[in-house]
């Protein structure tokens, strides 16, 4: 029995009836068009590899096949109750002739595909969480549906996915729940695998070519067992389970290292990637791995101890609280009206200073990191001459973050010399970017 057929038997288990309705906005385009709703669009039927794929006239859409994970058991879902609709423009990724070449970033937050269109790198985006809903009324189902929110239908109520599933717990002051947890997938939930898979397949979305694919893990952690292993094997299940005409060979890199080698051009340095769940360190010399590590405990530790210094249970966290993890992350985005935040100088506001100490104690600990990693792998982490630090990650977002990491590291004895610390000009893509660089480089 597959891996994902035993999940479905788990699921099914609970006597759970699960329909999902799709329709991510930005980069990612899925629409809802279920058979059975009031639609002028002409259609036809279409046959391919025993699925049938709706195809719509006049629109430049089609519909894709449900992936195998959901087909095939009648309590996750009815092929009549949910199709995928892809713009072309935007989401079919062709390059006739050869093997395409994608790079895919799997973070505790983010989720970032990039892939080539000509000679242009072009990402799309997926925020990877959700959100669970009550349903309190018959409205509810079509309210989501007609405002584009991605979701999964249930008996006892809905589950918001992506960027909109955000929005809905920052506005119902409860904290985004993630299918991964400290950088890898977690392992609490049967349904968090299925909704990482959802999320995977939808972004990457329909492929005319066979493809080649780099996607990012983390390296070990030195502050936490973590399993990168087992974590691998589950992403290479669902890269698998990826249907459609086209083949997926998919191969992981580590996250630091391909943001490295896509920023510096010899490919010589150290790469940092803060992420949500972890921060990735690796030193390389010409692309080649010398060392590397983790710390797990990176942008949700700061919105979760920031937040814990407000009143916030993370162990009952629905509440009347003043701050939530999520409001604290929006708060690091400048995404909250007339409560700017910057690493420049220490904010005036209390919670600004909380997030602030935070970020204070984070980018000690990667600094102390790196110079053990260095002292520990001195004979073979030799180096001549000034480095470059390359810094990427959402969490390294905010503005005065280089200025804040750097006045750090003047204060500590490093066994080596920098040449310059920069950050990627789009630290939240350049990931997927070094992943895609990694698959242009492949060689069958």
């Amino acid at each position: 029995m597959s891996f994902f057929s035993t999940l479905k038997k788990w699921l099914g288990s609970n006597e759970t009836h699960v329909h999902v309705h799709l329709h991510v906005d930005g980069n990612l385009n899925i629409e809802d068009t279920r058979q059975g709703r009031s639609s002028d669009r002409h259609q036809k039927d279409i046959i391919t590899n025993g699925s049938t794929v709706l195809q719509t006239k006049g629109t430049g859409m089609d519909v894709l096949p449900e992936p195998s994970l959901f087909s095939g058991s009648k309590n996750l879902l009815s092929h009549s109750e949910r199709m995928r609709t892809f713009k072309e423009d935007r989401i079919r990724i062709y390059r006739s002739g050869i093997m395409q070449r994608l790079g895919l970033d799997i973070g505790t937050k983010n989720i970032v595909l990039a892939h080539k269109v000509g000679d242009k790198r072009k990402v799309r985006h997926e925020v990877n969480g959700f959100i669970k809903i009550p349903s309190k009324d018959g409205t509810t189902k079509q309210m989501l549906a007609s405002s584009g929110v991605t979701f999964i239908e249930q008996d006892d109520g809905f589950v918001a996915l992506g960027r909109k599933a955000e929005d809905l717990s920052y506005a119902f002051n409860k904290t985004l729940q993630r299918p991964m947890m400290d950088g890898t997938l977690s392992g609490k939930t049967e349904e968090a695998m299925i909704i990482m898979a959802s999320i995977i397949h939808g972004i990457i979305g329909k492929l005319n070519d066979d493809a080649i694919l780099y996607y990012c893990v983390p390296a070990d952690a030195l502050n936490q067992n973590t399993n990168v292993a087992f974590h691998d094997k589950i992403i290479q299940m669902i890269m698998g389970e990826y249907q459609g005409e086209a083949k997926i060979n998919a191969f992981p890199i580590n996250e630091a290292r391909a943001l490295l080698i896509g920023q510096v051009e010899d490919k010589t340095g150290i790469g940092i990637s803060f992420g949500a769940g972890m921060v990735n360190v690796c030193y390389c010399l010409y692309g080649i791995e010398v060392f590397s590590f983790s710390i797990v405990g990176s942008g949700d530790k700061i919105d979760l101890d920031s937040a814990t210094r407000f009143g916030y249970n993370p162990d009952h966290p629905v509440g009347d609280y003043k701050e939530t993890p999520t409001s604290i992350s929006r708060r690091k985005e400048n995404r909250i009206k007339n409560k700017p935040f910057s690493l420049l100088e220490c904010p005036t506001d209390m919670v600004g200073k909380t997030i602030w100490i935070n970020y204070g104690i984070l980018i000690e600990s990667v600094v102390r990191g790196i110079v053990d990693g260095f002292n520990e792998h001195e004979e073979k982490a030799r180096v001549d001459r000034p480095i470059p630090i390359v810094i990427a990650g959402g969490t390294s977002s905010p503005d005065g973050f280089v200025e804040y990491f750097m006045d750090i590291w003047g204060k500590c004895s490093v066994p080596f010399e920098i040449s310059e610390v920069t950050r990627a000009s789009k630290p939240l893509y350049a990931v997927a970017e070094g992943c895609l660089v990694a698959a242009e480089l492949h060689e069958e």
